[in-house]
């Protein structure tokens, strides 16, 4: 996992001054900055960073696609430009996975009003140290560089070593992203009624605990859960639908076709907006449709905005 904090957003006009890194090995995982003390030591801190990434195969980061990866290499290549000096690039050789972009898509399925790192951390009940960001601290850097000063030099460690203890608990999210691609099992399935309403259960179990629980709801359909375990509940429609391809005019139990391909799609007339699949052997008696119908609904739900509803 690494994060870098700079003097700017541009890497042709400011540069890195730490290089935060958390390097798991031997079953251990360990905390290292690279810091540019002296405003020279940047060339130093790319080659330091990519030697330890040799024997690396994963590359954990937060908004590193947009930001921390094309930041270091605008800058190993200004590096290059100027000094003559090559710093060989081993990023693009490891499973590279941004958070960032794993969560944006849920924001509003788990309730964030935005997607900043420290928003995430509250969100997971982690409250911070530090109370600066990262464009407040450049001044508070640049102080340290002319003046020494050892309180600034802590302030801005402090900062990233917070950012790099925030990285262990933003890996946490992995499990919801992971429930987003669809790994999970299923369990057996069972229907309850409330009133004159019916509701298919589906179980579902994950590879991972999920960071805290779970609950979200749209689309006739709600997820919920904690640790492994969640429940997928789907409400059940009754009554006649027409085929949308052949017209073709069908009875029985129906369910939220979602974002599912793999069955037809049929609408209720007095329904006019919504779409529907056939809840019949054909899909629940099949346990691949089903898991394909599952993530469909699944990943509808996580990644939810409120123009869906």
């Amino acid at each position: 996992m690494f994060d870098l904090e700079t003097t700017g957003f541009s890497p042709n006009n400011a540069f890195i001054y730490i290089i935060g890194i958390n390097l798991y090995k031997d079953g251990e995982w360990t905390i290292l900055q690279l810091f540019n003390d002296d405003g020279r030591s940047e060339p130093a801190m790319l080659e330091e960073f990519m030697g330890i990434m040799k024997d690396r195969t994963v590359l954990f980061h937060f908004n590193g696609d947009r930001f921390d990866i094309p930041f270091v290499r605008g800058r190993m290549d200004k590096i290059r430009q100027s000094m003559g000096t090559l710093i060989p690039d081993e990023i693009s050789r490891l499973t590279s996975v941004d958070l960032y972009t794993g969560v944006k898509p849920m924001k509003y399925a788990l309730g964030l009003p935005n997607v900043r790192q420290k928003t995430v951390e509250q969100y997971l009940g982690i409250q911070r140290e530090d109370q600066y960001d990262g464009g407040q601290l450049i001044s508070v850097y640049l102080s340290y560089l002319s003046s020494g000063n050892e309180h600034h030099r802590d302030l801005v460690l402090l900062h990233n070593r917070d950012d790099m203890e925030g990285m262990f608990h933003l890996a946490r999210m992995q499990a919801l992203m992971e429930l987003g691609d669809g790994n999970f099992t299923l369990g057996e399935l069972s229907t309850t009624q409330e009133g004159n309403r019916l509701f298919l259960n589906i179980p579902l179990f994950t590879e991972y605990d999920l960071p805290k629980p779970l609950e979200t709801t749209g689309f006739g359909a709600s997820l919920s859960g904690n640790g492994r375990n969640l429940s997928l509940c789907l409400m059940l429609h009754s009554g006649t639908c027409q085929c949308r391809i052949t017209k073709q005019k069908q009875e029985g139990f129906f369910l939220s076709a979602a974002d599912y391909t793999g069955a037809q799609h049929f609408t209720d007339p007095a329904i006019k907006r919504s779409d529907f699949i056939a809840a019949d052997d054909g899909l629940l008696g099949n346990p691949d449709k089903l898991k394909d119908y599952a993530h469909a609904v699944v990943q509808k739900l996580m990644r939810q905005n409120p123009r869906n509803h």
